[in-house]
C-alpha cells in the first residue's frame, strides 16, 4: 500500500530515513530502543529530547519524535534517566524482536515502527 510522504520531508522513504535515525520514541509507556551497553545514554538523550525547548526546536526543524511502543518484555521504570546503567541493560527485548543479540528483527519495522510512523503523520 503506497504511504503518502510527511511534511516534514520529501518522500516517504526519507520521513523513514530521518525517523529512524532521529529516535525512536520515550514516555511512560512508550519506551526506546538501544543495545543494553548504551541504553541509558539513549534513554537519557529521549529525555532531553522531550524537553520544551527540544520539542520547540525541532518544530522549527519539522522534525517530529515518534512515539515506538515499548519493546521490552517488562516495564521501563518510570524515569529510566534517574535508573542506573546496570537495570537498564538487563532489560530484555520481545521474544518477537530478537535476532542475533545484536540486531533487532526487522519485523520491529512492521510491529512498532509503522504504527509511530502512522501516529504522527496520519
Amino acid at each position: 500500500m503506497p504511504q503518502k510522504a510527511s511534511p516534514q520531508c520529501g518522500s516517504t522513504t526519507e520521513s523513514w530515513s530521518w525517523s529512524a535515525r532521529l529516535f525512536h520514541g520515550s514516555s511512560r509507556k512508550l519506551r526506546p530502543i538501544a543495545l543494553p551497553e548504551t541504553r541509558f545514554l539513549t534513554m537519557a538523550m529521549n529525555t532531553l529530547l522531550e524537553t520544551d525547548w527540544s520539542q520547540l526546536s525541532m518544530e522549527k526543524a519539522r522534525v517530529k519524535l515518534l512515539r515506538v511502543e515499548s519493546i521490552f518484555v517488562k516495564d521501563v521504570p518510570e524515569h529510566p534517566e534517574n535508573t542506573d546503567a546496570l537495570t537498564l541493560a538487563k532489560l530484555e527485548l520481545l521474544p518477537e524482536l530478537r535476532l542475533d543479540g545484536i540486531h533487532m528483527s526487522t519485523v520491529y519495522v512492521k510491529s512498532h515502527l509503522a504504527p509511530a510512523m502512522k501516529k504522527a503523520w496520519g
